[in-house]
């Protein structure tokens, strides 16, 4: 009797696990599509939490619960911020780099998911205040950075909403970040007058997902030759490469696992002892 040959099944399995970590790969690039940095320092020194570099929006209750609460707790907005936005905009963004890099203490998160507004962030802000016997008082500032009088004692969030990015070039990008590069640093100035080291501060993005794809394929390129490489090829990105680099022990153990079972020597017929006449 005829049966199916051991190497052509391990054909097959390798065929569905080949297709298996294509979809995979494409399913973990197209998570880092609707996701925007977040950035967080201070005054003074807190326990920096071990996180992920791609979290979701309810990921960051810890985080911040972990920082507790300041006096001034400033949150910029960056409307239509993508996560790989900021490498590009890095000549843009010199004052708030200064500031992050001379803080005591300061975390990055590249990757988390996009969010329409930074309600939440705010939440997680207000609850660490409240564990910490302090009730917070939410405020909002202008695009011009004017922070009010606030040495009356009361820990405040201070909201500011920063000139947003739209669908433009990437020079009249970094133009926009430039302002709000300005804005940010008076911020911190005036900030740290008031209460010297007791503040701290979030950067992040904000966009509707759909927007942010809107924003990528509406933006007018860079010259060919002053594109950086990720912007040149664009397939190849952070993204993209930090998917394959979490999928590298995956594929490392189906692979082995493959090869295990495919060396396993198992006989497709029996034979049948003879009948004796």
């Amino acid at each position: 009797m005829a049966s199916e040959t051991i190497p052509a099944r391990f054909g097959h399995i390798r065929r569905y696990f080949a297709l298996f970590l294509l979809l995979t790969v494409i399913i973990g690039v197209s998570a880092y599509e609707d996701t925007v940095p977040l950035i967080l320092w201070s005054g003074k020194k807190f326990s920096v939490p071990s996180t992920s570099s791609i979290l979701r929006r309810s990921d960051l209750s810890p985080v911040f619960g972990n920082v507790g609460c300041r006096k001034l707790n400033v949150v910029f907005e960056q409307k239509d911020l993508h996560a790989l936005d900021l490498p590009h905009l890095s000549p843009a963004t010199k004052k708030l780099k200064r500031s992050v890099d001379s803080a005591p203490s300061s975390l990055k998160i590249s990757f988390v998911a996009a969010a329409n507004d930074v309600k939440d962030v705010v939440e997680h802000i207000q609850d660490a205040c409240q564990k910490a016997g302090q009730e917070a008082v939410v405020l909002k500032i202008g695009e011009d950075g004017s922070v009010p009088d606030l040495s009356d004692g009361k820990s405040y969030i201070l909201v500011a909403s920063l000139k947003p990015l739209r669908a433009a070039s990437a020079a009249e990008h970094v133009e926009t970040m430039t302002e709000n590069d300005n804005v940010i640093d008076k911020v911190l100035t005036d900030i740290t007058k008031l209460e010297q080291d007791d503040w701290t501060a979030v950067f992040t993005g904000v966009s509707n997902p759909s927007t942010l794809r809107k924003r990528a394929t509406q933006a007018t390129p860079l010259p060919w030759s002053k594109r950086p490489i990720f912007q040149k090829y664009v397939f190849f990105n952070q993204g993209l490469f930090m998917c394959i680099f979490a999928m590298v022990p995956l594929v490392i153990i189906g692979l082995l696992g493959v090869r295990i079972i495919s060396s396993i020597q198992t006989p497709t017929r029996y034979e049948t002892k003879k009948k004796e006449k």
